[in-house]
């Protein structure tokens, strides 16, 4: 925004028609509004702010008094400000309620109603705008960015109003700044980043979630597992007690099952050599039933002999008696047959006595 010109009539302490040019002023840069106290240099700022919204600015919003009371009794007050909001050109008279004299009104006097007309710089010329006050305040408004409250605090403090912008609530002081600079692309930049960290926190408790439920299965595997196999559970499970993280826990489960694997794995081995031994020792004695077996079928073969006609005394007896000369080499010869048979046997009986004997084979 930016003032070119500011008239004043009968407005405030000023009695007759003031006239400003602040471009001249502008020219020089920065400039300065001075004078006494009363002088009227609040009401400057008072007119350029009833010119834009109608009311005066701080706690005489509402005010009637806005007259001068030194001003002619027929001068009419009046304010008239010319600026330029972005690149539109406006003009703005307005004229408060005030009582103007008349000879047939009570104490010769009637009230006349407050007045605006707004006007913008066309190609054309000047064009009139809507005469309504509220519009016209509505307007300049939404075309400045800031309420008449907003642009007391910031464009145009009143006196002790800066102390009342600083004590005011934190989220005032942002809701008036995020208008007069303009943070909207600041504040979406804000709200997709709160998105994606509301979305990226979902994710996380649900990877916390799932994480939980995992370590808690595991636990109870790891528990399951372990219950039964170990000698010593309840001191083990005071122990779990002292461990504070689930990798302390982790590890203490693999030391734990470890050693119980390595325990397995040596009785393993003890059972695979007392199988072998077993297996051995059934080797044997199905060596021994086979033994024993062929014993007594040889035993079988040799009673017929034991008890036969054929033993050597009797052969040579029988043979000496019946048949002398050629007759009884012959049974000589069969006899000293019969006598080699009988050794034989008595040979394979004692061999297969000595091997069925218990321990002789494999050493058991």
């Amino acid at each position: 925004m930016r003032i070119h010109h500011l008239r004043i009539q009968a407005f405030g302490p000023f009695a007759g028609r003031e006239h400003i040019d602040f471009d001249e002023l502008a020219d020089g840069g920065l400039f300065l509004l001075d004078g006494p106290t009363g002088a009227g240099k609040s009401s400057i700022l008072d007119a350029i702010c009833y010119a834009l919204y109608g009311t005066l600015p701080g706690s005489r919003t509402g005010s009637r008094q806005i007259r001068s009371d030194h001003a002619p009794a027929d001068l009419a007050p009046e304010v008239l400000c010319e600026l330029t909001i972005g690149d539109r050109r406006f003009e703005v008279t307005r004229s408060p309620a005030w009582m103007r004299p008349s000879k047939r009104g009570k104490n010769k006097t009637t009230e006349q109603k407050a007045s605006s007309l707004p006007r913008e710089f066309t190609p054309d010329g000047w064009k009139e705008l809507s005469t309504r006050n509220d519009e016209v305040g509505h307007v300049l408004g939404s075309l400045l960015g800031l309420d008449r409250e907003q642009f007391t605090k910031v464009v145009m403090l009143p006196q002790g109003g800066f102390a009342d912008f600083l004590r005011a609530k934190a989220k005032d002081r942002e809701d008036l700044l995020a208008n007069l600079f303009d943070t909207s692309d600041y504040a979406r930049i804000e709200e997709e980043f709160s998105l994606r960290l509301s979305e990226e926190r979902k994710k996380t408790e649900s990877l916390e979630a799932r994480l939980s439920a995992s370590e808690e299965a595991i636990h109870a595997e790891a528990r399951t597992f372990l219950a039964g196999r170990e000698p010593m559970g309840e001191p083990v499970e005071q122990e779990e007690a002292v461990l504070a993280s689930p990798d302390d826990y982790f590890a203490d489960y693999r030391a734990r099952i470890g050693q119980i694997h390595r325990l397995a794995e040596a009785e393993a081995q003890k059972l695979r050599t007392q199988r072998t031994r077993t297996g051995d020792h059934a080797r044997a004695l199905e060596e021994r039933r086979r033994v024993f077996a062929r014993l007594g079928e040889l035993q079988a073969a040799a009673k017929p002999l034991w008890t036969g006609p054929w033993r050597s005394s009797e052969c040579q007896q029988q043979a000496g008696e019946r048949r002398p000369g050629r007759g009884s080499a012959r049974l000589s010869c069969a006899g000293q047959q019969c006598s080699g048979r009988l050794a034989a046997i008595h040979i394979r009986l004692g061999t297969a006595a000595a091997m069925a004997k218990p321990g002789r084979r494999h050493g058991l």
